[in-house]
């Protein structure tokens, strides 16, 4: 399953959450736009943001179906790695086609 699958690449890839205050909130009802580091042309880092995971712990009601990642326009043109994109919800980051998505 998805879940299984970001579980086994958390613990391969040890990722933690920094929030910018002990006590921050985030309304599931409002739009919120998150940056991740280091980055590349994949949207793996979307580990962090799944059912379960420290960041759903946190900020309860935004995972996983709130939840998407831009990456680039060629993660949708490699076959398997596209697959795995739409089952992540990821969105490609063309202005003309992530504009609709956020």
């Amino acid at each position: 399953s998805a879940r299984a699958f970001w579980y086994a690449w958390m613990d391969y890839f040890p990722m933690t959450l920094k929030p910018w205050s002990e006590n921050a909130r985030l309304p599931p009802d409002r739009q919120y736009v998150f940056a991740v580091h280091p980055h590349g042309i994949h949207c793996l880092p979307q580990a962090l943001f799944n059912a379960g995971t420290p960041f759903d712990d946190r900020f309860p009601g935004l995972c996983p179906e709130k939840v998407h990642c831009l990456v680039a326009s060629v993660m949708f043109y490699v076959p398997v790695v596209r697959e795995i994109m739409h089952m992540v919800g990821a969105i490609d980051a063309r202005r003309e086609v992530s504009g609709g998505g956020i």
